[in-house]
């Protein structure tokens, strides 16, 4: 649930006692200390706050004038990195790593956008689409989406991809940050997937042995083969166990490159993406890539789900134009609740596609 400080008029009445319990459930709270928000918005929260209180004529807890002024008088760095934390339906939390600017490294991946947030509300409110189903993203960016999925839906199986290496080690630190400790019958970490990432020397290029034996791939391998894939990945318990959740992989996808692993071996029964219609230049190859996928899965309908903000109309409707001559068939969907709070001023369309063949 949120709430609005400016529209709450239950907040207008708070006695010092409450302010200082909003207090420690937000500012001071132990997730905020561990994993903390951006300071600038804790100083604008708590602005806010205060000044919601002075405009009722209540008396202010002293812990929030305290609080606030220790957060002006700290020293100000430049934070290149901060947090953010998702309370779930269940009672979990997911907490992931972003940069705070909206370029960095040459990439605009490490960024929550909300295309994502969009998207998981609807995928909250259809839990059914991913249903024992291998789940793969395409520009999976930090992650927020595969995570949100791997812990609220029953998948079988979520494969992250993306293509810059910046992205790929943040997305294995927010992994680790938020499966490594989960208890069976949750959403398992495939480990060596994130060694693969981690480690600069590995040709990021090929996926795990797991993920190509389930595609068709070759079972018996060169030895010298078959010893790199050992070094890049073996599944822990080889893949899912009998009431557990899905298995969690990560791998490298350049959309550009028409014959690689992931394409040729991950045979997915749902994809998703958000936000990545920004490119011109990369969308042909964004098309070719979602008809590869669309259309290799043997005797089971593929179906894809492309959140987007409509930043700009031509690209947009550039990006319609290469999905429509690629015999890729679309429909509208949307969800119905808000339940994230982000900026709506930009117009988002979700796309639901499917082979036409």
């Amino acid at each position: 649930m949120i709430y609005s400080l400016q529209e709450s008029e239950w907040m207008k009445k708070l006695t010092t006692r409450e302010q200082e319990e909003i207090l420690h459930l937000t500012v001071l709270s132990e997730i905020n200390k561990k994993f903390p928000i951006a300071l600038e918005h804790q100083k604008k929260f708590l602005k806010a706050f205060i000044q919601l209180m002075e405009d009722a004529n209540l008396e202010v807890a002293d812990a929030l004038y305290e609080s606030y002024a220790a957060l002006i008088s700290s020293v100000t760095i430049q934070e290149e990195l901060n947090f953010k934390t998702f309370i779930l339906e269940e009672g979990g939390m997911l907490t992931l790593e972003e940069s705070t600017r909206m370029l960095s490294h040459g990439t605009t991946g490490l960024q929550i956008w909300p295309a994502a947030l969009w998207l998981a509300e609807w995928i909250l409110e259809n839990p059914d689409v991913f249903e024992n189903k291998s789940v793969l993203e395409l520009g999976c960016g930090v992650g927020f989406t595969g995570l949100f999925t791997a812990l609220t839906c029953n998948v079988q199986q979520y494969v992250f991809t993306d293509w810059h290496r910046k992205v790929l080690q943040s997305l294995c630190r927010n992994l680790n940050l938020n499966l490594k400790q989960r208890q069976r019958g949750d959403a398992t970490l495939c480990r060596n997937c994130l060694d693969n990432f981690d480690n600069p020397n590995t040709d990021s290029d090929m996926i795990c042995k797991t993920l190509r034996r389930r595609g068709g791939g070759e079972e018996e391998e060169e030895e010298e083969e078959e010893e790199e894939e050992e070094d890049l990945l073996d599944v822990i318990g080889d893949g899912k166990e009998d009431g557990a959740g899905g298995t969690v992989h990560l791998a490298s996808l350049d959309w550009e490159q028409a014959d690689c692993d992931v394409k040729r071996f991950v045979k997915p029964d749902v994809v998703l993406a958000a936000d990545v219609i920004f490119e011109p230049k990369l969308l042909p190859s964004l098309a070719e890539t979602l008809k590869v996928f669309l259309n290799n899965q043997k005797g089971n309908e593929v179906t894809a789900y492309i959140a987007s903000s409509v930043r700009n109309e031509e690209t947009f409707a550039h990006f319609l134009r290469e999905i429509d001559s690629s015999e890729i068939g679309r429909r509208s969907k949307g969800p119905s609740k808000e339940i994230f709070h982000f900026d709506r001023s930009c117009p988002m369309k979700l796309l639901k596609l499917y082979s036409r063949k």
